[in-house]
This record gives structure tokens, C-alpha cells and sequence, in this order.
């Protein structure tokens, strides 16, 4: 039985040597050796993330809730170009099945923290260098391809601004149909305020397409988008073409759209509600709550509030009680 401990010791030796050399391969392959600044590694500088509004001050806009620390920008914006490869790498590292066993073995948020992996920093590194990485996009454009990576690679180009947004836009027909629904439903997190003159144009496109999902991905979005868009009146017009659509959810959500511009301060919003309030229930009812928040009845304060106020309304004040008769707090 003694001699039998050495060839147990050593086969255990093998394997925990065998365990180091996949950390090491592991760690080696998905962080490799990166640019630093202030003597501290890219990944050290996408970890230091802030909040700057609460969720209920911006729900559907992660991009304009998260952004890196101004200690982090300052670093990253100082490595310039040379940031690119390893923000791309981390962009699209796919999960393995060694790689979910390392994480596994060491805590899987834990370590996604320390090794800097999750897909949301590089985007937020994306948004610090924003027109210093441009030269990213063409490679963005071909990751909107991959289905693994589409929904990331788009919200990178809209964290880059204006310039990348409009390379995604030009894109978007090229995309599968499945893709394309994909990415209209994940702008609305990259979204932030000086993309809305980009998007609404875009957004009145997709509001027209022959396509009843692509319509209705794109009402979705719409009603969670458009946090200040007040002065949209082709929008308005483009909505209202929907107020008679052949679905019912169609029809209503359309409605809720309208009423997050009217309740913004959008008069031409709710003249279309005003409209239509005779033959549309839903209307009749987001009029109604419209009223109820200018006169002081119903508060609504924040855009979660806002939101939550145009459902319960469009939905008759089912599941949620009549929003006529209580404040949306």
C-alpha cells in the first residue's frame, strides 16, 4: 500500500501541473500582453466603471447610465489606437469550455471582473476613445456577420458616435433578417443623446419597412428610445400610420410611442392621440393619462416612471390597476 503513495503524489503532481499550464494558456491567449498607461494594463482601466444616473433617470440607455471613470478615459484615451486589438479581442472572446471551467474553478464574476472579459467594458472603452477608434470600425462591421457577436459589435459602433453609428446604419441591409431584429432591439442600451439626430431617421426607415417584426422590433425600441426627442414630427407622422394596423399590439404599442413623445412635449403626438381617442380605446386612455400628469393626479418624474405610466395606461390598467386613479410612483 506504501508503494503504491508515490505514483499517487506524482499523478497528482502532474495534474495540478497540468492545471497551471491551462491557467497560464488561458490567461495568456485572452489577455496577452496589452498597452498600459500610468504603468497599469488597458484591463486594469476598464474595470474603473461609474455610474452617473440611477436606472429609473436613464432605464433602457446603459451608455448613458455607465461610462468609465474620468481617471480612465484620460488613461485610455493616452493609448490611443494602440487599445484597438485588445478591446476588439475582449469584444468576441468566446466562452470555451476550458474557459468555463477556469471560471468555475476560480469564481466566475470574480475572475470575469479581474481579467477585465465582459463585452460591456470594451464597448465603454469603445465610448472613451470615441473618434480615435474609428480605425475599429471596418472590423466592427464584419463581427455584425457573426451571430455570436453582432449585438456587441453594434453597440461598439454606437458608442464611437456619430461616425460609427452611420457605419452601422449603412450595414443594416446587408444583415440577416434575424440579425437585423437582433440589432434594433440592443440600440436602444447604446444609445445616448447626441445619436437621436442619426437614429431618427433611421428609426422612421425601419418604421415603413413591408416587414410586420421588423415594424414591431423597431415600435419596441421606439417607446424606450426617444428620451428627448420632442420635435419629431415625421416620426409622429410615421406612428401615426400604425394607429390602424392590422395588430393589435401593433396598434397599441404605436400608441405608447406617441405618448412618450406627447408627454415629452410633443403637441403634433397628441394631436394623433387626440385623433384617434374616439375609435381607439388605447388612445382615448394615454389621452387620459397625459391629463392626469399635467394636472398633478399621476406623477411621473423619471423616463422608468414614464414608461411604466404609458403600459399600464395602453394595456386598459391591467395587472397593474387603473393608472387613472393612483400615482405612478
Amino acid at each position: 500500500m506504501k508503494k503504491r503513495w508515490p505514483k499517487v503524489l506524482s499523478g497528482l503532481a502532474v495534474m495540478l501541473a497540468l492545471a497551471g499550464v491551462m491557467v497560464f494558456v488561458f490567461v495568456t491567449k485572452f489577455t496577452g500582453s496589452e498597452p498600459t498607461s500610468q504603468g497599469k494594463p488597458l484591463r486594469y482601466w476598464l474595470n474603473q466603471r461609474v455610474e452617473t444616473k440611477p436606472f429609473s433617470a436613464s432605464p433602457f440607455r446603459f451608455l448613458e447610465r455607465h461610462e468609465l471613470s474620468p481617471d480612465a478615459v484620460e488613461a485610455i484615451q493616452a493609448i490611443g489606437e494602440e487599445a484597438l486589438p485588445a478591446l476588439l479581442n475582449r469584444l468576441k472572446v468566446p466562452v470555451t469550455d476550458i474557459r468555463k471551467r477556469v471560471l468555475l474553478l476560480f469564481g466566475t464574476h470574480r475572475t470575469g471582473e479581474m481579467m477585465g472579459y465582459t463585452p460591456m467594458k470594451s464597448i465603454l472603452g469603445f465610448k472613451a476613445l470615441g473618434p480615435d477608434a474609428i480605425p475599429a470600425i471596418p472590423r466592427l462591421l464584419e463581427l455584425l456577420h457573426d451571430p455570436q457577436n453582432l449585438v456587441h459589435a453594434a453597440q461598439s459602433l454606437c458608442a464611437i458616435g456619430p461616425e460609427g453609428a452611420n457605419a452601422l446604419i449603412g450595414e443594416f441591409d446587408s444583415l440577416s433578417s434575424i440579425s437585423r431584429r437582433q440589432v434594433i432591439v440592443s440600440l436602444h442600451n447604446a444609445m445616448t443623446g447626441d445619436l437621436e439626430s442619426v437614429m431618427t431617421d433611421f428609426f422612421i426607415r425601419l418604421l415603413r419597412e413591408e416587414s410586420d417584426e421588423i415594424q414591431l422590433h423597431s415600435v419596441l425600441t421606439c417607446i424606450s428610445f426617444f428620451d428627448t426627442a420632442v420635435n419629431h414630427n415625421e416620426l409622429v407622422d410615421t406612428l401615426e400610420g400604425l394607429i390602424n394596423h392590422k395588430s393589435n399590439g401593433m396598434r397599441s404599442m404605436a400608441g405608447q410611442a406617441l405618448g412618450n413623445l406627447a408627454l415629452q412635449g410633443n403637441e403634433a403626438a397628441l394631436v394623433v392621440l387626440r385623433k384617434h381617442a374616439s375609435a381607439q380605446p388605447f388612445a382615448k386612455r394615454l389621452v387620459q393619462l397625459y391629463e392626469d400628469v399635467q394636472s398633478g393626479r399621476i406623477g411621473v418624474t423619471t423616463p422608468l416612471m414614464r414608461f411604466n405610466a404609458l403600459v399600464v395606461a395602453s394595456n386598459g390598467g391591467q395587472n397593474s390597476g387603473d393608472v387613472s386613479s393612483q400615482s405612478v410612483r
